[in-house]
């Protein structure tokens, strides 16, 4: 029996197929009058990007207190922003080491992730952990063939310490088309933590995915309208013809076309509403209001820089720059990574504000650099006492 029947029966297709590929984007009058409300996502990657450092750099404070005084500060932001549901950083260590997750530590991982879950948690917010798959590019740096052993160790344990730290019940999937011998490893990883979550969410579907996670019983936050409606004609179709008796339509086919996701039946559509309403409605139920203590977000900002902040090397004493007063920056990017986008004009007005006299060369390629930009280099180093070069990382960078 479907614990939301009552408004199920009362939904069109259409309305079903809207909740199904988009709970976190629900609205309309005719879902208002059916008493299905609207929820907020928001998603802690993209909040206050400019006042704290990225995670990954927080993590190599080493201060579990740190990380969970910023996780306090920035969840008690969307929390006054009306967030329903939020989703925290995730347990998902670097398996490659190209990528940018927060820490090669599986521990760490989990207490940075948990850090936040729990804040949202005792604020009544629905949370969960985001990044739970493997992609290619993990796949590239894993053995041959797929060790359930390394995969529950960096993957599934870190995740299932975070929720039990935590508490939170959710968890932020996906489930990426890999090649070869890890076809299958996304949806191993899914079902190896089910026991621990009450609902899995995927936060991006598309054509090719949304019918497959649908069925899975994952909550699609955005997923394919015109994927769905297409597998749900498709299987009426089919057992509309069998019913008729039409000799090259058979059980085992629509069967076949149901486990391949080309087709998917009412009973499964009715059955994933009836999730994705029992997400909606949990990430709605009214929480207790707590009054949210006063932070000094700007002095929390500076010490975690400054706790995050490694110096391998002081040679020469260039640091604290006390020797010098007019300084270089050379902002080099490749064209396939943006990982220092925007970091050369922090600096240059952070530096400009201490006094200093600054000139930058932005933009510049280093694994292609033409004789424009050579020169524009030489005429902005041979003016200044000290050059900052800024590199990229990443694969396509140091190759």
């Amino acid at each position: 029996m479907l614990k939301y029947n009552d408004i199920i029966t009362g939904l069109s297709d259409e309305q079903k197929i809207r909740i199904l590929s988009g709970v976190g984007r629900i609205s309309g009058k005719d879902m208002k009058n059916l008493g299905i409300p609207c929820i907020k996502v928001g998603n802690m990657k993209d909040f206050d990007r400019d006042l704290y450092p990225h995670t990954t750099s927080i993590s190599h404070s080493w201060n579990t207190s740190l990380w969970s005084e910023v996780a306090t500060a920035k969840v008690n932001k969307m929390s006054e922003d009306g967030v329903d549901f939020l989703i925290a950083h995730g347990a998902k260590i670097k398996l490659s080491p190209y990528r940018k997750e927060t820490t090669e530590d599986p521990y760490f991982a989990s207490v940075i992730s948990a850090a936040y879950m729990k804040e949202a948690t005792a604020k009544g917010i629905m949370t969960g952990a985001s990044g739970y798959y493997i992609s290619e590019s993990d796949v590239d740096w894993l053995d041959e063939k797929p060790n359930e052993p390394v995969i529950n160790q960096f993957v599934v344990e870190p995740y299932k310490k975070a929720l039990g730290i935590s508490g939170a019940k959710v968890i932020v999937t996906d489930l990426r088309i890999l090649n070869g011998e890890y076809k299958d490893t996304c949806a191993y990883i899914q079902n190896a933590i089910a026991d621990k979550t009450e609902f899995l969410v995927c936060e991006h579907a598309n054509e090719d995915n949304t019918v497959d996670l649908v069925s899975r019983g994952i909550i699609c936050l955005d997923g394919s309208a015109n994927a769905l409606k297409t597998a749900l004609v498709r299987h009426r179709k089919l057992q509309t013809l069998l019913n008729e008796g039409k000799e090259d339509v058979t059980v085992e086919q629509i069967e076949a076309e149901l486990s391949s996701h080309r087709a998917i039946s009412d009973e499964m559509v009715d059955a994933a509403v009836d999730k994705a309403l029992d997400f909606i409605f949990r990430c709605t139920e009214e929480r207790e209001e707590s009054q949210n203590a006063d932070i000094d977000e700007d002095a929390l900002a500076l010490r975690a820089t400054l706790e995050s902040t490694v110096l391998l090397k002081n040679d020469g004493e260039f640091l604290p720059l006390t020797k010098v007063k007019n300084i270089a920056i050379i902002d080099c990017v490749t064209k396939t990574t943006d990982i220092n986008d925007g970091l050369g004009k922090q600096m240059e007005a952070m530096l400009k504000a201490k006094g200093f006299e600054v000139s930058c060369v932005r933009g510049v390629d280093y694994t292609n650099c033409d004789d424009e930009s050579i020169s524009d280099i030489e005429t902005a180093c041979m003016t200044a006492e000290m050059t900052l070069l800024l590199l990229s990382s990443g694969y396509d960078a140091e190759k």
